[in-house]
């Protein structure tokens, strides 16, 4: 028996951090432990593995399968990757190429498997660019082990998001949340002001089982050409550590609370900016008539260095306006007591 720690992009923040498997032998490409977890019936390569000498599985595998190498190879870095088993076999002379750890689809394929009709032979050079069907490498009566790669092509360019109406669609929910929040106003630049070049960022997003769940387009300000002392000051703004949480959910489960969740949409939108910072209009959303003009920040962007800071501030006055109390050792814990009488 032994334990695999699970890498942080594998798991989610309530999860626990190691999984107890079977140690079955060493990889033959790469220097690490090869083990297999009863429980979903799953083969992986880990090296970050604490093995358990005086426990051992009493149970068998139901199948003799031959196990195959799935890490990648992508710097020195080879934490941990599933081969998901599939009555598949290869033809002759085709091989499964490893997913490399960088690829979109790496952490979905690992968290329950991908359902698709196509799968990926690319290697890391033609990434995105081959793809073959299931039926033509199937061999019936073989069990082999199979890893899925489905690739989401999120554009990167606004000319090819501008040709498909989804991303159309996303672009204009965010414009029109930067609308509703008055973010800007278009004004001249003024003399000896510089201004700050924006940029369109698509990302798919998928829920928990791995289905596309929206498309969403942000509008994210180039930060890095900030300068201190000119257009941002302070940039620090605390976080709520994970102790915190567990702590409030432990209190909350001992007293049989209620826990409530919500989510701020574009939340870091709702900042109150204090300093003077220009920004080109977003493209393809020039006014026209006024293409030459610039906007000046009235609420925070997402890019800017200040951004965090700006939410936060203006949360925490939120909350203490409504009478919430503020913890000395934790500035993300807000209090509030209220007697209820029966």
């Amino acid at each position: 028996m032994a334990y695999a720690h699970i890498p942080d992009q594998l798991k989610k923040k309530l999860d626990s951090k190691g999984e107890i498997c079977i140690f079955i032998g060493y990889s033959e490409e790469s220097k690490a432990y090869m083990l297999y977890i009863p429980s979903t019936k799953k083969f992986f390569v880990s090296r970050d593995v604490q093995l358990i000498e005086e426990e051992a599985w009493d149970g068998s595998i139901e199948k003799t399968m031959n196990v195959k190498n799935c890490m990648s190879h992508d710097e020195d870095d080879e934490e941990m990757a599933e081969i998901h088993p599939q009555t598949a076999s290869p033809t002759q002379g085709q091989q499964v190429t490893p997913l490399r750890r960088n690829e979109s689809a790496y952490s979905s394929t690992l968290q329950g498997g991908i359902s698709s009709a196509s799968s990926s032979t690319c290697t890391p050079n033609e990434r995105g660019k081959k793809f073959i069907n299931l039926s033509d490498i199937y061999d019936e009566g073989m069990n082999s082990l199979f890893a899925l790669y489905c690739h989401v092509d999120d554009p990167i360019h606004f000319e090819d998001a501008i040709k498909d109406r989804k991303w159309i669609e996303a672009m204009n929910e965010e414009i029109n949340a930067i609308e509703r929040n008055k973010t800007w106003d278009l004004v001249e630049l003024p003399k000896g002001k510089e201004v700050i070049e924006v940029k369109w960022v698509y990302k798919t997003k998928s829920n928990a089982e791995g289905k596309i769940e929206r498309h969403k387009a942000r509008l994210v300000v180039k930060g890095y050409k900030q300068q201190y002392g000119r257009n941002y000051e302070e940039t620090f703004t605390p976080v709520a550590r994970m102790e915190t949480v567990r702590a409030v959910l432990s209190i909350a489960a001992q007293n049989k609370w209620k826990v409530y969740q919500m989510d701020v949409k574009s939340a870091f939108l709702n900042g109150v900016l204090i300093e003077e910072v220009y920004i080109e209009q977003p493209l393809g959303y020039e006014k026209k008539g006024q293409e030459h003009k610039v906007g000046r920040l009235k609420k925070a962007l997402y890019g800017l260095k200040q951004t965090p800071r700006a939410w936060y501030s203006r949360i925490d006055s939120y909350l203490l306006e409504k009478g919430f109390e503020k913890c000395e050792g934790e500035p993300t814990l807000y209090i509030k007591e209220k007697i209820v009488k029966y």
